[in-house]
């Protein structure tokens, strides 16, 4: 279910850039956790070439692909390092169509199966990514997911390009794209108002294959859905057997030491002070069963629970505390 792009995405945020042997060790992480597609970069980057092998190396089970602007320049310098997939950023919305572009709605349908055309002639699978897809007209998304669908496109994603959008709205677009492409439909979902995990759960139960995630969420503005979350929730709350989550808790730390991130003691899944406990209630609850007040055992992310004297913890909870 996790589309990572943190090689992508992740290196647009400012200021960021992976050497070689951070590259290696990111996308090893990514071939343990057990991530079913790598996004490796977009058509261009200079390291692309170096990249797509290192994730053959290191992640040799996920699907490799290549962002790329829908653009015959851009497709060939993507086809060169042979992915398996490419996948083109397409607008979608009016907005972005007409004062981005200076374009239509009827010259964004004419391009989908040319530009598939030309990527298939490069000897790869196409992608499609329809940008801004949640300030669109709902029924133009279908008319795109249609012609994506007659074009031969293998996977479509929507993105909800400014993070405006929120679960009700992804749900319902989703089963919008759905009712006209069947095979495997992916999210991106920026973070500008903290909806970004809300939303990818939105859109898994509404009918979507993929999420596009990246370590630590980073990404422009806000970054969008962090990979380490999905999986968290994949595997603490779907039991999901085909990802591991250490890897990606162990390699989100080390993006964050890499590029200046703080980890705050509350980050999900990440803190340090996640199950320190201080209030009485809850410390009542947590003494009799922890599952009154933990969503998942503390040990399924290498952390454990800490008891905390205070002002809020009340003559009850301190006496029957393990400190004692």
């Amino acid at each position: 279910m996790i589309l990572d792009t943190t090689l992508r995405e992740g290196e647009q945020a400012p200021g960021v850039r992976f050497t070689a042997r951070r590259r290696a060790l990111v996308l090893a992480a990514l071939g343990r956790a057990g991530v079913v597609e790598i996004e490796a970069g977009w058509a261009g980057h200079p390291e692309l070439a170096a990249t797509v092998a290192l994730a053959r190396r290191h992640a040799p089970r996920a699907r490799i692909a290549v962002w790329s602007r829908a653009r015959a320049d851009d497709i060939a310098r993507a086809a060169a390092v042979r992915p398996d997939l490419i996948s083109l950023g397409l607008p979608a919305s009016d907005l972005h169509l007409e004062r981005r572009l200076g374009r239509n709605r009827a010259w964004a349908l004419a391009e989908i199966p040319r530009l598939a055309a030309l990527v298939r002639a490069a000897g790869c699978a196409c992608a499609l990514g329809l940008e801004d897809a949640t300030r669109a007209d709902p029924a133009f998304i279908a008319d795109l997911a249609a012609a994506a669908r007659a074009a031969g496109i293998v996977r479509l994603r929507l993105a909800d390009t400014c993070g405006l959008a929120g679960p009700p709205q992804v749900a319902a677009l989703t089963a919008v794209a759905r009712g006209a492409f069947s095979d495997p439909l992916a999210w991106h979902l920026h973070d500008d108002f903290g909806q970004a995990i809300g939303n990818a759960i939105a859109a898994l139960d509404s009918g979507a294959d993929l999420i596009d995630g990246s370590l630590l969420g980073l990404g422009e503005r806000a970054g969008i859905c962090a990979s380490e979350r999905l999986a968290g929730w994949a595997c603490l709350r779907r039991n999901d057997g085909g990802l591991r989550l250490a890897p990606l808790l162990a390699a989100a730390r080390r993006v964050a030491a890499w590029t200046g991130r703080t980890i705050d003691p509350d980050r999900p899944l990440l803190g340090s002070g996640l199950f320190t406990c201080e209030t009485g209630i809850h410390l009542h609850g947590l003494l009799r069963d922890p599952r009154t007040f933990e969503p998942y055992d503390p040990a399924a992310v290498g952390a454990g629970r800490h008891w905390q004297r205070g002002w809020k913890s009340g003559r009850a909870a301190i006496l029957e505390s393990p400190h004692g």
